[in-house]
């Protein structure tokens, strides 16, 4: 199941690319898993930004960021690789 979200895309990650259609490969990287481009994060104005990450691994600063520039954080969780379908 996709979330059928790709044409609302306005950044990707280091990883996405291989999964993503050759204009989608184009779109700005944000970061990845261990940092995010906070610059390139505001510019891009998203309004959801979708992460997979232990609630305490959370930086700081990006929650600051969420909360000053109104994006809504989602925080998928997945335990085994079965997760990644349901969610």
């Amino acid at each position: 199941m996709l979330i059928g979200a790709a044409d609302r895309l306005v950044g990707i990650s280091t990883y996405d690319k291989p999964y993503l259609s050759a204009k989608q490969q184009a779109l700005p990287v944000v970061g990845d898993y261990e940092q995010i481009n906070y610059e390139q994060l505001i510019k891009l104005k998203p309004t959801v930004l979708i992460i997979q990450k232990a609630p305490s691994r959370i930086a700081p600063r990006l929650l600051e960021i969420a909360g000053e520039q109104h994006i809504q954080i989602l925080n998928m969780h997945f335990d085994h690789v079965d997760d990644i379908w349901s969610s």
